[in-house]
C-alpha cells in the first residue's frame, strides 16, 4: 500500500511541476539535475521548450542533462542548438567537444573555408538586435550629415564631409551584410543529428542503393537534397549518401 501511495505521489508531483510556470520548472530541473535525477531534469527542460520558450542557456542545460542521462542524440541536438543561438560561448563549445569524443561514429572533419569562418565569427559579435541598432544609427548619421551640409552648418572642409559620408555608408552596408549573415545563421538549418540507434547510409535513395556504412545516434550530418522521404546527406569527412528522413532530426 505504501508503494502504491509513493507512486501516486510522484506522478501527481510531476504533473504539478509540468503545470507550473517556467521559472518554477527551471528551478526544479536544476534541483533534479544536482540530485542526479537527469531523466526528470530532461522532462522539465523539454516541457519548457514545448511552450515555445527557448534560449542558449536552456538548450545548454538540456544538453548537460541528456549527456549525463547518456542520451547522446538529445545532448548533441541541444548543444548544437545552444551554439547556434550563442556561437561565441566557449563553455558550450568545450562540452560539445567532450561529447564528440564519446560518440560511436568518429570522423576526420573537413576544415571549413577560413574566410567564411572569420565572417561568421564577425557576425556573431552582436545579436540580431545589435546589428539592427547599428544599421539604424548609420542611417541617422548619414541623414545628419546631409542635413548639416544642406543647411550650411557643416563647419569643416568638404573633404572631411565626404569622408564622413563614406564612413557612414560603409557602416551601413557592413551592418546590412552582417545582419543578414546573423539571420541566416539562426534560420538556416541544413544540419541534422542522427536519432535512431542504427541507420544505414546508402549510395542511392532506392532499393538498388548499396549499403555504405552504419551510423549511430549523435552523429551530425549536413542535408544536401531530398527525394520523397529520403535525404542526401554529407558526413563530417565529406562523404555523401542517402538516409531516411525519420532517422534524423534537424538542428
Amino acid at each position: 500500500m505504501r508503494i502504491v501511495f509513493t507512486i501516486l505521489w510522484v506522478v501527481t508531483f510531476s504533473g504539478l511541476l509540468t503545470a507550473a510556470g517556467p521559472d518554477l520548472r527551471l528551478d526544479s530541473a536544476a534541483v533534479a539535475y544536482n540530485n542526479g535525477d537527469y531523466g526528470q531534469a530532461v522532462k522539465l527542460y523539454e516541457s519548457i521548450l514545448e511552450e515555445g520558450k527557448f534560449s542558449a542557456e536552456l538548450y545548454y542545460n538540456l544538453g548537460n542533462a541528456c549527456f549525463n542521462a547518456r542520451d547522446l542524440a538529445c545532448a548533441r541536438l541541444s548543444y548544437e542548438r545552444a551554439l547556434r543561438l550563442n556561437p561565441r560561448d566557449e563553455m558550450i563549445r568545450e562540452d560539445l567537444g567532450s561529447l564528440k569524443k564519446e560518440l560511436p561514429d568518429q570522423f576526420a572533419e573537413v576544415a571549413p573555408f577560413a574566410p567564411l569562418v572569420w565572417w561568421r565569427s564577425l557576425a556573431s559579435l552582436l545579436p540580431v538586435d545589435g546589428w539592427s541598432v547599428l544599421l539604424v544609427l548609420s542611417v541617422w548619421l548619414f541623414s545628419a550629415l546631409v542635413w548639416l551640409r544642406w543647411k550650411g552648418r557643416w563647419k569643416w572642409s568638404g573633404k572631411r564631409w565626404w569622408q564622413s559620408v563614406a564612413m557612414a555608408g560603409l557602416i551601413f552596408f557592413l551592418s546590412i551584410l552582417l545582419l543578414l549573415t546573423r539571420l541566416k545563421m539562426l534560420n538556416d538549418h541544413p544540419a541534422a543529428v542522427i536519432i535512431q540507434n542504427e541507420v544505414v547510409l546508402k549510395s542511392a535513395p532506392d532499393a538498388f542503393g548499396t549499403e555504405m556504412l552504419t551510423l549511430h545516434p549523435g552523429t551530425k550530418i549536413f542535408i544536401l537534397d531530398q527525394i520523397g522521404g529520403q535525404l542526401k546527406v554529407e558526413l563530417p569527412n565529406g562523404d555523401t549518401g542517402w538516409l531516411p528522413e525519420d532517422a534524423l532530426e534537424r538542428i
